[in-house]
This record gives C-alpha cells, sequence and structure tokens, in this order.
C-alpha cells in the first residue's frame, strides 16, 4: 500500500511538473539574454552586467 501510494505521488509530481512548465512556458536562453540585457539597462548597474 505505501509503495503504491508512492509512486502515485511521483506520478502526481511529474504531471504538476510538466503543468507547470507549460504554463510558464520557461525562456530559451536568447529569450533570457534579451531579458537580463533589458534588466540591466534599465537598472544601470554596468557594474554586475557583462
Amino acid at each position: 500500500m505505501l509503495i503504491t501510494i508512492n509512486i502515485l505521488l511521483s506520478i502526481f509530481i511529474i504531471l504538476e511538473v510538466m503543468i507547470w512548465n507549460d504554463i510558464n512556458s520557461l525562456m530559451t536562453p536568447e529569450e533570457y539574454e534579451q531579458a537580463r540585457q533589458d534588466w540591466c539597462n534599465k537598472s544601470q548597474q554596468t557594474s554586475t552586467c557583462r
């Protein structure tokens, strides 16, 4: 019984992560770099930006 519950919990967590990733639509590396550059330009913190 405990093994079955653990397996079901694992499946539920995997499905939850898959749904979360679909909802968030994670950034591609190019989108991340553009967002980082935008943040650097907006915040005027050139010492922390490359």
